[in-house]
């Protein structure tokens, strides 16, 4: 496999995931104030439109470009398709971000706990997902 395609697929997961909106989304639900909201609101929409799905985009694309030079080795390795189990949900966990996105631009609140938990979870997704790649258990 190439190496430098492989390097690239997790730096786009990095990318995708140190960068998570909860920690932003976070800090908004602490906000009393409407002018620091405000602020926050629009670099959400910037995070999330000009680095995180951008960075989706990467990392969706140079997987599939691994799977396909190497498709005779993963087609028999069980490791990658758990990898790509949890790369669909972290597809979907940023599709959840936008909803939330949403539901700020109609002044929706939520509990900061609810984002602390939410700003967790990418993180420990990147760890088993690099946990797989390095050891490929089955």
């Amino acid at each position: 496999m190439d190496k430098s395609i492989s390097h690239y697929f997790y730096g786009g997961l990095v990318c995708w995931n140190v960068l998570h909106l909860e920690t932003i989304c976070l800090s908004h639900g602490k906000s009393s104030q409407r002018s620091k909201r405000t602020v926050s609101h629009h670099g959400k929409k910037k995070l999330y439109k000009i680095i995180m799905t951008p960075a989706m985009i990467l990392t969706v694309l140079l997987g599939i470009i691994m799977l396909i030079m190497n498709w005779d080795y993963f087609i028999h390795v069980k490791w990658i398709w758990i990898k790509i189990l949890i790369v669909l949900f972290l597809i979907y966990w940023h599709f959840l971000a936008y909803y939330y996105i949403k539901q700020f631009d109609q002044n929706q609140s939520y509990p900061s706990k609810q984002f602390r938990v939410m700003n967790e979870i990418p993180t420990l997704i990147l760890i088993a997902v690099v946990i797989l790649a390095i050891l490929k258990p089955f």
